[in-house]
């Protein structure tokens, strides 16, 4: 495949777009028990299609928790809407990065159109206690799990046992990753029982991203 060619089609998520929460894109289901408050991100980046195509089929598929909750997020709609196969870098974001975007000054400010999604789903994310981030990248690549520096989170991608390179990165320079966000990113004594993971699962365009998507989010889930 040739590192411009984008192979893996756009998925129809309108049947899933409404989400059941009043906030669109946004699925939660509570299982009535207690648990782990659990989130399943995608479409941060509005040319990332492949974790949008493991939500839309896990919500194909009726999954549902068994105890806790599950909380399901196509995140950044506006910017798919945007998404064309040839020119599929102008659907990353409206105004700016949504991956950089939460930290509460930010998201307060509420003066972009991200800051404002940001703000409607900081909600979710503040609930939320197991979080994993589906992403993909702009050139071929094995994919990645990226941990953050917390011992917490690579003890984390260990256990899942794929895929086979982890990055412990510490975060981006220009603005709070939706996985450091608030106890995401504090200390292991700090944060009781929460985890984040970002996983980068290939080239935005090749089909192959979305098997790893798909087998992350099992995994995960697990």
């Amino acid at each position: 495949m040739s590192a411009l060619q984008f192979e893996l089609p756009a998925p129809d998520i309108s049947a899933w777009r409404a989400g059941n929460t009043g906030t669109e894109g946004v699925w939660h289901f509570d299982s009535g028990l207690p648990g782990r408050q659990v989130m399943i991100s995608a479409l941060v980046h509005g040319n990332e299609l492949c974790g949008a195509w493991a939500l839309k089929g896990l919500l194909e598929a009726g999954l549902r928790p068994l105890q806790g909750t599950l909380t399901l997020v196509f995140a950044n709609l506006d910017a798919f809407d945007r998404f064309d196969a040839n020119a599929h870098d102008a659907s990353r974001f409206t105004d700016e990065d949504l991956n950089r975007q939460w930290s509460d000054a930010r998201i307060d400010a509420g003066d972009t159109n991200e800051r404002r999604r940001a703000a409607a789903l900081r909600p979710f994310v503040r609930q939320t206690d197991w979080l994993l981030d589906l992403h993909s990248m702009h050139e071929p690549s094995a994919p990645l799990l990226l941990t953050g520096v917390q011992p917490r989170n690579l003890v984390l991608a260990k256990q899942m046992g794929a895929p086979a390179h982890i990055v412990v990165d510490a975060g981006h320079k220009d603005g709070t990753r939706l996985r450091d966000y608030g106890r995401f990113g504090l200390p292991d004594e700090e944060a009781g029982d929460s985890r984040s993971l970002l996983v980068e699962c290939g080239f935005h365009g090749d089909p192959a991203s979305r098997a790893v998507a798909q087998d992350q989010c099992l995994r995960f889930l697990l």
